[in-house]
């Protein structure tokens, strides 16, 4: 059978500890405050850099919307905090913590 790579992906994950461990690298993760174990593996890619963007068709209505940081401000119900009519709400996927 060809070569067979055992790929695992960890969101949301810190690499708080980084070991040469002969042919690979010994990674303490962190999740918050919490280290959640160490894996061995021989290659290691960082994923890092991500930002929420405000999408341009918004623009016009940017300073209008709530915002913390670079983060749409919203309420549970993922509506956005907005000066406009309390009838007209805006809902985000995937543009906010939660």
């Amino acid at each position: 059978e060809p070569h067979q790579c055992d790929i695992t992906l960890r969101p949301s994950c810190n690499v708080s500890r980084c070991i040469n461990a002969g042919a690979g690298h010994r990674l303490t993760l962190q999740r918050g405050m919490d280290n959640i174990g160490e894996v061995t593996a021989d290659i290691v890619i960082l994923a890092t850099g991500y930002e929420n963007a405000l999408p341009d068709f918004l623009e016009p209505i940017a300073d209008r919307l709530e915002q913390i940081g670079n983060e749409l401000a919203t309420g549970e119900d993922f509506s956005v905090y907005w000066d406009g009519p309390r009838d007209r709400r805006l809902f985000v996927q995937n543009a906010c913590l939660g």
